[in-house]
């Protein structure tokens, strides 16, 4: 993690907003990897949960002053 990512994650728990890479886009990180995995181990394709919505993990918009 870069210095600029600890920074802003630091000031979102300071001041109570959301980041721009909220949690769930961690999880959807991890949930494509371990499909890669396993893909790779089974030689088959894995498939994923659909997502409810377009851009279901997309971080906060930035700010005109960010």
């Amino acid at each position: 993690m870069r210095a600029a990512e600890l920074d802003h994650m630091a000031e979102c728990i300071l001041q109570s907003r959301k980041p721009h890479t909220p949690g769930e886009e961690g999880l959807q990180d991890q949930m494509l990897m371990e499909a890669i995995y396993e893909s790779a181990k089974t030689g088959a394709p894995v498939k994923l949960k659909a997502s409810d919505t377009l851009d279901a993990f997309r971080g906060t918009p930035l700010s005109d002053e960010e």
